[in-house]
C-alpha cells in the first residue's frame, strides 16, 4: 500500500549538478572533503569530530510585511538583529570550511538587503557550496 503523502510534490536536488559541484568543492578545498567523509562515516554513539557540513544562515531578520501569524511582526521595529554584512558572511564561510550546503533565509526575508544577499549567493557558489533559500 501506498504511503497517503507519497504524492505529495518534494523538494529534490538536481543530483547530477548538486554531485558535480560537490566534486569541485572537495578538489578546490581538499579538508572538505576529508571533514565529509569524517562526517559520513560518523555513528550516533562516537564523538563529533567534524565540522557541519550544512549550515542555515539569517541574513535578514526583518521582514516587510506583517502577517498575524508570525512572530517576526511583534519584534521591536519588526527585526531581531541587525542584517548580515558581507564581511561576516565571508568570515562565517572561511571558518567553517566543511560546508557542503547553506540555507541562506531564516525568520526575515532576505531580498530586503539585495545587493548583499546577491554577493552572499555569488562568494558560496564560487567555493561551490550549494546554496538554498526559500
Amino acid at each position: 500500500m501506498n504511503h497517503p503523502f507519497a504524492k505529495l510534490p518534494m523538494a529534490m536536488r538536481d543530483s547530477d549538478l548538486y554531485q558535480t559541484e560537490l566534486e569541485k568543492g572537495f578538489v578546490r578545498f581538499p579538508e572538505r572533503r576529508r571533514n565529509f567523509e569524517r562526517h559520513s562515516a560518523a555513528t550516533t554513539s562516537e564523538t563529533v569530530d567534524y565540522l557541519p557540513i550544512t549550515l542555515d544562515i539569517e541574513n535578514v531578520s526583518r521582514c516587510n510585511f506583517r502577517c498575524t501569524m508570525c512572530q517576526v511582526s511583534t519584534w521591536p521595529k519588526q527585526k531581531r538583529a541587525d542584517d548580515m554584512s558581507f564581511a561576516d558572511f565571508k568570515a562565517l564561510l572561511d571558518q567553517q570550511y566543511g560546508l557542503i550546503e547553506i540555507k541562506l533565509q531564516g525568520m526575515g526575508e532576505p531580498l530586503l538587503n539585495a545587493d548583499t544577499y546577491f554577493e552572499m549567493i555569488r562568494y558560496a557558489r564560487e567555493r561551490h557550496l550549494w546554496v538554498r533559500s526559500t
